[in-house]
Order: C-alpha cells, then structure tokens, then sequence
C-alpha cells in the first residue's frame, strides 16, 4: 500500500511539472521573445510555472512577485561564448509568493520582502547580488527562507528587519563581501538562524558601519564560515546570546588581540573556532574581491579541516 501511495504522488509530481508551462523574457533585440520585461511574464504565468530571462546588454526592470514563480537566469558568471547575464533592478515578494525560486540573476537594488507579509518557503540561490542584498519591511513573517550559493560582493546585506519574524532562514555556501556597510543590521532576533559554510568578508577597519554583525543581533548561529576583516565591534553590546562554532576569523594587517567571537555584549559562545590564520583562498583579495574570484583553499590551508565534520569551512560549491 505504501509503494503504491508513494508511486501515486511520484505520477501526480510528475503531472504537475509537466502542466508547468515557461515564459521567456527578452529586451534583447537579438533573441526576440514575446516578453520583453519580467513583470508581464510574470503575470501571464501561474503559480508553479517558470520564467527565464535571457542574458542582454541591457537591465531589466524590478519585478513584483505575488505567486509562486521559478524564475530563472543563465547564470551571474556564464562559461559560454555568450557571457551575456539577465540584470534585474530589485525583486519584490509580496504575500502569496510562497515556494518561489529565484536562481541565476544579477539582482540590483535587492530582493526585498513586503511589509505585513508573511511568505514561506523562498529560495534565492546561485545569484550574483551586485550591491544589494536584502531588504524586509517590518511586520513579515518570514519561515522556510533559503540563501544557498550566492555571490553577494558589495552588497549582500540583511537590513533592518524590523519587527520580523524568522522561522528556520538558512544562510548557506555564500561569498558575501561588504566593504562599506555591516551584513546584518537592525533588529534580528531568531534561534532557527544559521549561517553556515560562507565566506564573510569586511576588511575595513573604523566604525561600527564596517563590522559584520551591528545593531541588535541575537540567537543567530555561525558555523564553518571565514570572516575576514573585524568581526563584532566592542561597542555593539545588541550582538549578544549568538554562537560561534568551528569559524575562521582573520585580518589582512594586525591580529585580533582575543577570541573576536566573544565580542559585543560579552553573551556569546566561542566553540573550536580559529582566529589569526590567513585561510589561503587561491585567488582573491582580502579587500575589495571580485564576484569572480576564486575562494578555493589551498593545500596547507587551516580552513581545510577546520569545519565542524573535519571538512573545509567557506565556500566550495564553484
């Protein structure tokens, strides 16, 4: 009986995937489509169906999704002879975008939830977030939000999310290099947060605005990242009942004088974390990297068994 319920949800899967019907956006002149900007696309479409954008010279204009769309790009770093990449001006999620995909675009401008919204089920993965990152507009509810494989160079922030809720948000595989401005910022208070596996960097040293973790940041787990650059500013006493477990921490000049993952407001847990070690990435510069560098170890590196299960902390996946 169950081989058979579960043959049975395998065909009706099946079924709905092939009902799925995809919507092809161009505003590039030599690929016509009848689509020219993703908004009617996605307007045309119903939930559960698909929209790829094709690569062009020119941007894209935000779009609003208010249903479950995979929306698709040809990649933020394409290895084709066509380099060209679909650039979007901001992606808005408003109540009842629940199970959408977002993968393979260069988003400016952010991903941004809507105001009392409650939206589940997000995914925004292998997209390069040129100097945006994501923006929450107070009163969300935000469960099941998944940032997996990104690259998030001089943007890549979670600002203010005031008043929001945040139920399992899993932070996983990610290159996020702020130089000006911290990752997280405001109020984020949430024990089912984990950033895990990234590489965060912020080598700039000065004011609060240059560290990673400001305002008030509570509960949050960090496992198996690389921070370069300063790490919590002593002043930032909100930064506070968040654990540090099996994490790299290094400056590019100077050294850490004590364990930088018991910094602000002295109520957070260091467990087996390395501090004053250069990860040895292959190629890229610890200040103002690249979406393109390569953050691979190299042999010898301390962050190649330093992981939590022996393995390599930071990113792997390109």
């Amino acid at each position: 009986m169950k081989k058979q319920l579960l043959l049975s949800a395998l065909l009706l899967l099946a079924f709905n995937l092939v009902r799925a019907n995809v919507f092809t956006v161009s505003n590039n002149l030599a690929h016509p489509t009848a689509y020219t900007d993703i908004q009617s696309a996605v307007n045309a479409a119903s939930a559960g169906d698909s929209v790829y954008v094709i690569g062009s010279l020119t941007q894209y204009a935000g779009v609003g999704i208010s249903k479950q769309i995979n929306l698709f790009g040809p990649g933020f770093y394409p290895q084709k002879n066509n380099v060209l990449t679909a650039t979007v001006n901001g992606i808005t999620l408003n109540a009842g975008s629940d199970g959408t995909l977002i993968s393979g675009m260069v988003i400016t401008s952010g991903v941004y939830f809507a105001s009392n919204a409650s939206i589940s089920n997000i995914t925004v993965e292998r997209n390069n977030l040129f100097g945006s990152g994501f923006g929450f507009g107070g009163n969300d509810i935000v469960t099941n939000f998944k940032v997996i494989n990104n690259v998030m160079v001089n943007g890549g922030t979670f600002l203010s999310p005031s008043n929001t809720v945040f139920n399992n948000f899993l932070v996983e595989n990610n290159v996020i290099a702020n130089e000006n401005s911290p990752m997280i910022n405001g109020g984020f208070t949430s024990n089912t947060t984990l950033f895990k596996n990234n590489v965060i960097m912020t080598n700039v040293s000065g004011g609060n605005g240059t560290y990673p973790l400001t305002g008030q940041v509570e509960q949050v787990t960090f496992t198996n990242n690389i921070f370069v650059g300063w790490l919590i500013s002593n002043g930032t006493n909100g930064v506070q009942f968040c654990t540090f477990d099996h994490n790299l921490a290094y400056l590019e000049s100077g050294t850490y004088s004590s364990d930088p993952f018991t910094g602000g407001g002295s109520n957070n847990t260091s467990l087996s974390n390395i501090y004053n070690e250069n990860p040895d990435f292959v190629n890229a510069p610890l200040s103002n990297p690249l979406y393109n560098s390569d953050f691979h170890l190299l042999a010898g590196s301390p962050s190649l068994t330093a992981a939590s299960d022996g393995g390599a902390t930071g990113r792997l996946w390109r």
